[in-house]
């Protein structure tokens, strides 16, 4: 997009956000979400934020205004807050996969591989629609987690490879309960 389109866009953003301030419409929460969207979109990371901040005064048990939150925290790296916002969606609505999806992809880029191989597993068993991506992202964690393993099962004593079968020991099991 190039600068007069995005200048254009923002407008039109802005115009939107004061007709529907006119209709009286603004002090809803999923207004100040899409808002927040249109703000991302346009990598106006400041406006997009603080739209989420104001969604959540508005609407402070909307599990959807801290997902919004926590994908648009992730988008700018900023893993750990995203992952506060996830946990904070997770309490007001715990089946929401979308909610561990992105979760995991958090866990994931701060390289806490066995959490996110959890979270996307957990993705999956409340949409099944999300098994092809959960997988795809299990199966990168799992190779994460090898590759991590295999570099340090050289034997200090011996200076001998360990067999990666006991590597394999360090992926996450599923729970027997």
């Amino acid at each position: 997009m190039d600068a007069y389109s995005k200048l254009k866009r923002v407008e039109d953003v802005e115009n939107i956000f004061d007709k529907i301030s006119e209709l009286g419409l603004a002090n809803s929460g999923i207004v100040h979400l899409m808002m927040s969207l249109n703000y991302m979109e346009l990598q106006d990371f400041d406006k997009a934020l603080s739209m989420n901040e104001s969604a959540a005064e508005i609407a402070p048990n909307d599990y959807q205004v801290y997902l919004t939150w926590g994908i648009n925290l992730n988008k700018i790296s900023k893993y750990e807050a995203a992952i506060k916002k996830f946990k904070k969606a997770s309490m007001l609505k715990n089946n929401n996969p979308y909610i561990y999806f992105y979760w995991g992809q958090s866990l994931f880029s701060l390289k806490k591989f066995k959490d996110s191989i959890h979270m996307f597993k957990r993705a999956s068993i409340f949409d099944r629609k999300l098994n092809s991506s959960s997988n795809y992202w299990i199966h990168r964690a799992e190779q994460e987690l090898l590759a991590a393993c295999d570099e340090k099962t050289i034997d200090k004593n011996t200076g001998f490879h360990i067999p990666t079968a006991h590597c394999v020991m360090a992926l996450p099991r599923e729970s027997t309960k």
